[in-house]
This record gives structure tokens, sequence and C-alpha cells, in this order.
């Protein structure tokens, strides 16, 4: 009594290797991603494989290099933040001293001006 073939093995010769790898394969034998497919066909999808590899790892070249212009963008703002806010405590400190200066002045000149009414 003949074997039944599975489904879609019924055009391969009793000769060929790929009649009893197909049994197989359709029997659940051999978990195979690249059944029945010819050499030239495992070729092809290995070549796009390597392609699609290739595709994704630019996509997250190009990825990575615009979020490291955007940190770059950020830390020369940042950086400019930081002189700015540098420059305004240096001014602030010389409008301080200046005060200071006007400060030391007019208590003098009160001195003066409440010793001349005394006087």
């Amino acid at each position: 009594e003949a074997l039944a073939l599975p489904r879609g093995c019924a055009g391969f010769s009793d000769a060929s290797p790929s009649r009893s790898s197909c049994f197989r394969a359709r029997a659940g034998l051999v978990p195979s991603w690249d059944f029945p497919l010819s050499t030239q066909e495992k070729r092809d999808r290995a070549m796009r494989i390597c392609e699609k590899e290739v595709w994704l790892a630019s996509r997250h070249a190009d990825r990575r290099g615009q979020r490291l212009s955007k940190m770059r963008v950020q830390a020369a703002a940042q950086v400019a933040v930081e002189r700015g806010r540098r420059l305004e405590v240096m001014f602030l400190r010389l409008e301080a001293q200046t005060l200071k200066e006007e400060n030391r002045w007019l208590r003098e000149r009160v001195r003066s001006v409440l010793a001349e009414l005394v006087a």
C-alpha cells in the first residue's frame, strides 16, 4: 500500500530527494523556513535578508545621527545659556560694586551735610 503524500508533495518523483524532504516537512518533522526552495531561491532569500539587515542598520545609524545632531544643538544652547548666566553674574557683580561705592559716597556726603548742620 502506497504511503499517502501530504498535500503539495505529489509533484515529486519517487527517486527525488526532494520528495522525502517534502514529506518530512509537510508532515511537520522538519521545521524549515526555506523548504522547498531551490538553491538559487535560498541564495536570493539570504541576499534579501542581508539587504534588509543593511537597510535596518543604515536606518538605525541615520536615527542615531539625527539624535546626535539634536543633542549637539541642545548642548550648544546649554553652553550659550551658561555663558549668558556667567556674563549676567559678572555684570551683576560689577553693578553691586558700583552701588556699594555710590552708597559709600552718599554716606560720606550725608555725614558731611549733617556735620555742617550741627556746626
